[in-house]
């Protein structure tokens, strides 16, 4: 039987959490119908960062109980989980008490960790190679640093630097094919969606405007890439963008802040922190039972990570 677990993660760090709603006349519906998950309703597994006596920590969402389980050993900050594509393995960015930083793996059923590279300065949001063999991911040397995306293989080895620009560029994600990199960027000084291609380093922004535009996520079969933005009443909103025409549509409006979206494994849902956990249909339209969105939890939850 498929498991009904489902985890998510917190990043508190480089992305916040915006300002508080407007709420609106334009607003559809004036306010979210939103409903617990029905018994039965989801499927796999997810894994999310939360914070713990204000220690970011990763947690196990239990999906039909809403229960968040702690996963990580106590002493430890760890956030930004991410199931490698077969979902056998877990790969996460820590910090330590003593200031190393570092991208890590464990495997999905729990263990020990192995530090795939670490250092001096901050690492954050890993993402795997379709193949499993490599992962980028953005480090900065200091606070004050540029903020630049890296890739690595699980050995450590061939790690090779793939943005150069004046900018900060975070949250990379890598696309179903392997051919291209979503990322974030402020090199032309607002948050915009950039494409990389990792074998030539040729980049094209696909998303931008004079608002923020951030936190690219590939669906499952690569047709389709969910961005959060505050081009909506300057009020954070899921968007989506259609590889193939280029087009953007918002996914639905909300009377909240919804940022950190993640693709169900098999497309048909996307799950967000609205404060807590959240899931909407990914097409936008209504659930069986009239909601526009299920409630997962209670617990704080910014970015995630869903496995089949």
């Amino acid at each position: 039987m498929v498991s009904r677990k489902v985890a998510l993660t917190v990043l508190v760090g480089f992305g916040l959490l915006a300002a508080a709603c407007k709420p609106s006349s334009e607003i559809r519906p004036p306010f979210i119908k939103e409903s617990e998950l029905p018994s039965d309703s989801l499927f796999g597994e997810i894994v999310f960062t939360g914070q713990s006596a204000r220690v970011e920590a990763l947690f196990e969402l239990q999906a039909d109980s809403g229960e968040a389980v702690r996963i990580s050993a106590r002493g430890t900050e760890e956030r930004s989980p991410v199931f490698s594509p077969d979902g056998s393995r877990l790969a996460f960015a820590s910090t330590s008490d003593d200031g190393v930083s570092g991208i890590y793996v464990r495997s999905a059923a729990g263990g020990g960790r192995t530090a795939v590279v670490e250092g001096t300065g901050f690492f954050d949001y890993p993402t795997w190679s379709p193949d499993g063999s490599r992962i980028a991911y953005a480090h900065t040397t200091g606070t004050t640093g540029n903020w630049d995306i890296f890739v690595v293989g699980l050995d450590g080895k061939g790690r090779t630097q793939l943005t150069t620009s004046p900018g900060h560029e975070w949250s990379p994600a890598w696309s179903p094919d392997g051919s291209r990199i979503a990322f974030t960027s402020d090199r032309d000084g607002t948050t915009d969606v950039w494409l990389l291609d990792p074998a030539t380093g040729a980049e094209e922004k696909i998303v931008a405007g004079d608002t923020h535009d951030e936190q690219p996520a590939w669906s499952p079969d690569g047709s389709r890439i969910a961005f959060t933005s505050d081009r909506e009443l300057e009020r954070w909103q899921v968007f989506i963008y259609d590889v193939a025409t280029g087009q953007v549509s918002q996914l639905i409006r909300t009377d909240s802040q919804d940022r950190y979206p993640t693709w169900s494994p098999d497309g048909r849902h996307i799950l967000v922190s609205v404060g807590y956990l959240a899931v909407y249909n990914a097409d936008g339209s209504r659930f069986p039972n009239g909601a526009d969105r299920w409630k997962l939890s209670d617990e704080l939850g910014l970015s995630s990570t869903w496995a089949s």
